[in-house]
């Protein structure tokens, strides 16, 4: 991936949400007093619409977080940073809220027919866990990231099975057992070369 386009993720803290739901209502309700109540005239009823169009941009600015999801906040498709605050939060009405999962998930690949170091021909698969550690990168640098994910690692799959032999960990078993059992002292310090030559000289004499 090329370095000078790499987009990297911005912290951006948000506000209260509960506050600002708050603060949205009490206009809410003073914008509906004026147009309702009595007497009804039209300059007061456009004095009312003002705290109603206060209103519906400070409900507009309300977004919610799960924990371990976050927010990735768009101006007008400009990247202006990413919330992670989790609970009832609030920003710019004109903010475009992308929300997106930082939780942990599970990839299980398919078989894969590749051969081992070896040139043997096996079938190997993996169980992957994996989550979003930059939700910029994730979002704007690769067009659909769990399809990325799934691609690096099957690459990754392959050209781990094409580093190692199936059955190497087997033949280094079995030779060190080998070698083990010939150098074991048998009979008083002889070793079993050693006492299969003894026989053999006594046949002769």
């Amino acid at each position: 991936m090329n370095q000078a386009t790499r987009t990297t993720e911005v912290m951006r803290r948000s506000s209260s949400g509960y506050l600002m739901f708050a603060i949205g209502f009490v206009l809410f309700v003073l914008g509906m007093y004026l147009i309702l109540s009595p007497p009804v005239v039209p300059t007061k009823t456009f004095i009312g619409l003002v705290p109603l169009v206060l209103s519906a941009l400070t409900f507009a600015g309300l977004y919610m977080l799960q924990p371990n999801e976050a927010a990735l906040l768009l101006l007008f498709g400009a990247y202006v940073g990413t919330d992670r605050s989790s609970g009832l939060r609030w920003a710019n009405p004109f903010l475009r809220k992308k929300k997106i999962s930082l939780r942990a998930h599970n990839l299980i690949s398919d078989k894969l027919k590749v051969n081992d170091k070896r040139g043997n021909p096996i079938e190997i698969a993996a169980a992957i866990v994996w989550r979003v550690r930059d939700t910029a990168q994730a979002s704007f640098d690769v067009e659909d990231y769990e399809t990325y994910v799934r691609m690096q690692a099957e690459a990754a799959i392959r050209h781990l099975a094409s580093t190692y032999a199936y059955d190497e960990g087997e033949d280094l078993g079995s030779t060190t057992g080998d070698q083990r059992r010939d150098a074991l002292p048998v009979d008083g310090g002889r070793t079993r070369g050693g006492r299969d030559n003894e026989r053999v000289a006594r046949g002769q004499s």
